[in-house]
């Protein structure tokens, strides 16, 4: 992975702690129906949802955007 790539990626995990209820570019619904956000992020989706419950972001998957 390019440096200008992780840099990204780290922005965004940034600007996750910061704002966990932050909307993605698009939806999608796992298994059992949660609602999860995905946010492209230069070549990268990152695929999230977060737990309130937990007071957590779950990050579920990286993966190349465009997919």
């Amino acid at each position: 992975m390019k440096a200008q790539d992780r840099n990204i990626l780290l922005r965004l995990m940034k600007t996750l702690r910061t704002n966990p209820f932050l909307e993605g570019d698009y939806t999608e619904r796992d298994d059992i129906g949660r609602l999860m956000q995905v946010v492209v992020a230069g070549k990268h989706a990152v695929v999230f949802w977060a737990d309130h419950a937990a007071k957590e972001v779950k990050v579920l998957d990286l993966r190349p955007a465009g997919r």
